[in-house]
């Protein structure tokens, strides 16, 4: 097996990595004001809002502290609110507005032409099975992560 770091899969998919979220992250500033942590928050809030937030910051691979100082921009923005537990004030959910709905739904308009566009030249099985190979790859990364 060819060890050089251009061949490994774990380069090839970092990456590729890179090149979407640097590509994704422009276009989200210029079209919509974010940030790379805020667009990831909105991303994952509008699908499921009633993620904890320990959660959210694991799904969208960011620090507590990057969670928090852009939960506080979003809300600073207009586009999330923050409600806090009443069974217990240290526990509080984020909730888009609407005009963070509205946000997050062009988002994922636009995800999903640059989605679209990548998956280009290759057929519906192709794609269906890069998928599915694509969440084998992410449980045995996170079984890396947990190991180490």
């Amino acid at each position: 097996m060819d060890t050089t770091t251009n061949r490994l899969l774990s380069g090839k998919l970092v990456q590729l990595g890179n090149l979407l979220l640097r590509s994704a992250s422009g276009r989200y500033r210029s079209r919509f004001g974010l940030r790379n942590e805020e667009w990831r928050i909105l991303a994952l809030l509008g699908s499921d809002e009633s993620l904890p937030l320990t959660e959210l910051a694991r799904r969208a691979g960011l620090r507590k502290s990057q969670l928090s100082r852009g939960a506080a921009n979003l809300i600073q923005k207009g586009l999330l609110s923050r409600v806090v537990s009443r069974e217990d004030a240290r526990e509080a959910r984020l909730h888009l507005t609407r005009r963070g709905r509205r946000t997050h739904d062009a988002i994922l308009v636009s995800a999903a032409q640059r989605s679209a566009y990548l998956a280009g030249g290759l057929g519906k099985t192709e794609v269906r099975r890069l998928l599915k190979t694509l969440d084998l790859l992410i449980q045995r990364a996170r079984d890396l992560d947990a190991a180490d």
